[in-house]
């Protein structure tokens, strides 16, 4: 969720624009609206029975039911959020600790909703998502990357590429020559600032898809996978400490699983070669494998 700029093209460690991420609602606004179909912004209503619904009364707790009526439409994405059966989720976030309903809960906070689809409502387990094998989307981004690592990115790229997606999402175009080492405080340092931007873009433009695994593999950042997971910031009261905070504190971040996670193996940058290759053709297996 952090990734995910703000509609000036700034991250939120430096926008003045993010209105920090203590309040659940706040958080998601002036924010890329890629967001808002990674997962389902937060709301509140009242569920009169499984499948309908009234307003609270408080026209906060709908703040986003506008902008989900503005990038999508009513066999897509909607709030409230819905199961399957078209039963209504009350509130989001939606922790499976202490769920308000028995589905569509999540363990961070952010409920992963990227081929959620309204239309499929009524027919579980044969579902029909939308999602392309192939599209433009990732294209340009393996172009943007593959201009980068040729010397040959700036500003003529950046706008064919990453500023075509960036004004799907709403947010302002990269300007490559703005773009230095204190663009992002939390960046990697022993990444080159554009690249990482670069990379930002790709992870954003295809979360969900299946491709971060192998990315961090080739660019050999696996170190990232294993940092601390985090989740949504909450108090502990508004839970009833039911939901793991970072170091056990009254309010923080959700932090599922305890400790730190163990190192990536170097090893495990190659795969095992199958055995049944090897005696066919007498290659060496990888190493420590």
């Amino acid at each position: 969720v952090d990734k995910f700029l703000c509609t000036d093209g700034q991250t939120r460690w430096n926008s003045p624009l993010f209105q920090g991420d203590t309040d659940a609602f706040a958080e998601f606004r002036n924010r890329d609206r890629r967001l808002y179909y990674m997962t389902p912004a937060p709301y509140r209503v009242d569920r009169l029975t499984n499948t309908t619904w009234q307003s609270t009364g408080n026209a906060a707790d709908e703040e986003y039911f506008s902008v989900y009526e503005s990038i999508s439409d009513e066999d897509h994405k909607t709030l409230p959020d819905l199961n399957w059966f078209g039963n209504v989720v009350p509130a989001v976030p939606n922790f499976t600790q202490l769920g308000v309903t028995p589905y569509n809960r999540t363990f961070s906070g952010y409920r992963v909703w990227r081929h959620y689809n309204q239309s499929n409502t009524g027919a579980s387990s044969r579902d029909g998502a939308d999602a392309p094998i192939f599209r433009m989307g990732e294209i340009m981004v393996n172009h943007a990357e593959a201009m980068f690592e040729l010397g040959r990115f700036d500003q003529s790229v950046a706008d064919v590429t990453i500023n075509e997606l960036r004004a799907r999402g709403g947010v302002a175009a990269m300007t490559v020559a703005t773009i230095d080492a204190a663009f992002d405080p939390t960046r990697d340092p022993s990444v080159d600032p554009v690249l990482f931007e670069i990379r930002r873009e790709r992870a954003v433009e295809l979360m969900a898809e299946g491709f971060r695994r192998e990315d961090l593999r080739r660019w050999k950042k696996m170190d990232y996978a294993t940092e601390v997971k985090l989740g949504r910031w909450i108090t502990a009261a508004s839970v009833s400490n039911e939901v793991p905070i970072q170091g056990d504190a009254a309010s923080g971040y959700v932090q599922l699983v305890p400790g730190t996670p163990p190192a990536f193996p170097e090893h495990y940058y190659l795969f095992p070669l199958p055995a049944d290759q090897i005696v066919l053709t007498s290659m060496e297996q990888n190493p420590s494998w």
